[in-house]
């Protein structure tokens, strides 16, 4: 399915091209932190969620229960 930026599931709440910028960010700034170019590619974004996974230990959250939770809403929200 094609990026639809204009869609937002709640009216007035964040489309999915404001999120998609919003994510953008973080993966820029997750480089900088690291020391790295601030690319949004494909290895950006992996660095990016295997930080959120270490970060889900340290807090002792369920890393494989908040990716299924985000896949499922990521689908809805397409």
């Amino acid at each position: 399915m094609k990026h639809n930026p204009n869609k937002a599931i709640n009216n007035g709440g964040p489309t999915n091209g404001m999120r998609a910028y919003h994510a953008a960010g973080a993966v820029r700034e997750a480089c900088k932190l690291r020391g790295e170019h601030p690319a949004v590619d494909e290895d950006g974004i992996k660095d990016l969620f295997c930080d959120l996974m270490h970060l889900c230990d340290r807090e002792e959250l369920d890393a494989r229960e908040i990716c299924r939770w985000a896949h499922a809403r990521w689908e809805e929200e397409r």
